[in-house]
């Protein structure tokens, strides 16, 4: 079973809740002026880290605030069912708060969540952003990745595991930016965010197939939740994933995460093809929604 660090984080609780409050996370842009000002974006904001045991299982949760200015972000409350048992593993929750009154920008709860225990049974595979460039964090070669595609959207969950692993991580992909994709094909930007024990990357990635454009977000966990060398848990998890073992003593000794948030800035010239497709379609009030019509 999963254990949570729970003793470093100084919690309210004794019952394995952490939650990290983030007071802002700032995205750079990668448009640059003429006088080498960074013209930078509040993309996503408010992140917070949360885990849990629910049914026996244990659970982690990560929620952003993303900062759509001009766009509207629909709906969306999915949760993910094992096909067999019909028990949920893991839930993906848009709620957007439009603008009103004296606010400058629409914004929207971006929250996901996925049962450790569980995913820790599935099998792996090669992780890629929606637009088939690799994920913006290194130090997985050694850890198994799971991909979960969410059901009737274009939203993907990522967990990693692995010795000194743990990260959990989502895209969202939208149709209404499918230009901003064929205009700047194969072109992300993301940038980290060191927050103490949790180090957060998060930025926007665009792809020339549809539905490949969108916002991505990974945090890791590694130094906030950890696999107890207990036979009976090891037991438990497939053959085909490997497990997170325990670095720390029970002296309490840190943890120290092999992942590394690795930053990408495109060139010049397309981030600014980026960044001024975005503003264009926010100019036209699209309407961000990752459902699908099937």
């Amino acid at each position: 079973m999963f254990q949570f660090k729970s003793d470093r984080l100084n919690l309210r609780s004794q019952k394995s809740l952490v939650v990290l409050s983030l007071a802002t996370v700032l995205l750079t842009s990668a448009c640059t002026s003429s006088s080498g000002t960074s013209t930078v974006s509040q993309v996503v904001t408010n992140v917070s880290v949360k885990t849990y045991t629910q049914s026996g299982d244990e659970w982690a949760q990560v929620t952003a605030v993303l900062n759509t200015n001009a766009y509207q972000v629909a709906a969306v409350n999915v949760p993910v069912t094992n096909p067999t048992t019909h028990v949920e593993y893991a839930q993906l929750t848009i709620v957007p708060t439009l603008c009103s009154g004296t606010c400058t920008a629409n914004t929207a709860d971006l929250t996901v969540a996925i049962d450790i225990s569980a995913a820790t049974k599935m099998a792996g595979t090669n992780p890629e952003l929606p637009n088939g460039t690799p994920l913006p964090v290194g130090g997985l070669t050694n850890a198994t990745t799971v991909v979960i595609p969410i059901a009737k959207t274009n939203a993907q969950l990522y967990f990693s595991f692995g010795p000194g692993v743990a990260m959990l991580g989502t895209t969202v992909s939208f149709s209404a930016m499918n230009s901003v994709g064929t205009y700047v094909p194969g072109v992300d930007i993301f940038a980290p965010i060191p927050a103490g024990p949790v180090n957060i990357i998060a930025g926007i990635y665009a792809g020339s197939a549809p539905s490949t454009t969108g916002v991505g977000l990974f945090v890791d966990l590694s130094s906030v939740i950890n696999q107890a060398p207990q036979p009976a848990a090891l037991a438990e998890v497939s053959s085909g994933a490997q497990v997170m073992h325990e670095l720390a003593d029970n002296h309490g000794s840190e943890i120290h995460s092999v992942l590394v948030m690795k930053p990408i800035m495109p060139k010049y010239e397309e981030g600014f093809r980026l960044y001024s497709k975005i503003l264009e379609l926010g100019l036209e009030h699209k309407v961000l929604d990752t459902n699908t019509n099937e």
